[in-house]
């Protein structure tokens, strides 16, 4: 008898409590609608310190590595300057 692996690369379906499936906003987003977001991110970061811009950056590159590459992008923060996550 076989049994049938695990594919661990497939993405799994969110669903709420009722069975419905959750929309994925993130990837729903237009290349406009996702410089707007990291545009925005920048100026509301606007004269925060440097250090705080670097740990946003590392948190958002845990979220996504590409939202926290615009992100850095936006607040012109060179990737090289996050420090690696946990």
């Amino acid at each position: 008898m076989s049994e049938k692996k695990e594919d661990k690369t497939a993405k799994k379906k969110l669903t709420r409590v009722t069975g419905a499936p959750v929309v994925d906003n993130q990837n729903a987003m237009t290349a406009a609608q996702k410089q707007a977001l990291f545009d925005n991110t920048g100026r509301a970061m606007g004269d925060s310190p440097r250090e705080i811009k670097i740990r946003h950056v590392g948190n958002c590159l845990k979220a996504d590595p590409a939202y926290g590459q615009g992100v850095a992008k936006a607040l012109g923060i060179a990737l090289s300057e996050v420090p690696k996550g946990k």
